[in-house]
């Protein structure tokens, strides 16, 4: 049986380059290829970025199984903040939307066949909020406590 070496040196390994070329010829500019937003829908953008941006209070009520973690990650659009549970805590107004509509989602699915001697499948889904949060406070007199209740109504699929 041969003998393993126990260390590799870098002459043992056949060299591999793995940089990229550099694109034959840029692409050509075309003026038409700019999309011009409209102003007002720019306004109407930069003002709803800046709503789900201020700081509010919040907090997420503790866990009720045995193995629900202390903190829990919340994210919007790529963005992720952990919010420990049980005490208040400053998040920005989008990570509260997205603690309000997260649900978690179980199926109950049932097999047999019923007294025609017909077999069935049913699948039922229930969904639920996956946390419990509540708005400690909001410093935006103008909405805010209003958009956190159109978005708990929502949540729960009321309109």
């Amino acid at each position: 049986m041969p003998r393993v070496k126990s260390v590799i040196s870098t002459s043992d390994v056949e060299a591999v380059n793995r940089a990229m070329a550099p694109p034959e010829e840029l692409p050509e500019f075309d003026r038409d290829d700019i999309q011009v937003v409209p102003a007002d829908r720019m306004d109407a953008k930069a003002k709803t970025e800046k709503f789900m941006n201020e700081r509010v209070v919040i907090e997420i009520e503790p866990g009720t199984e045995a193995n629900d973690p202390v903190y829990i990650e919340l994210g919007h659009n790529g963005i992720n903040q952990f919010v420990k549970r049980g005490q208040p805590q400053a998040v920005r107004r989008k990570f509260l939307y997205s603690a309000l509509m997260a649900k978690r989602v179980s199926i109950n699915v049932a097999y047999g066949k019923d007294p025609a001697g017909n077999e069935f499948n049913r699948a039922t889904l229930s969904a639920r909020n996956t946390y419990t949060a509540r708005l400690v406070s909001d410093p935006n007199p103008e909405g805010g406590s209003k958009w956190v209740q159109q978005v708990m109504a929502e949540s729960h699929g009321m309109r």
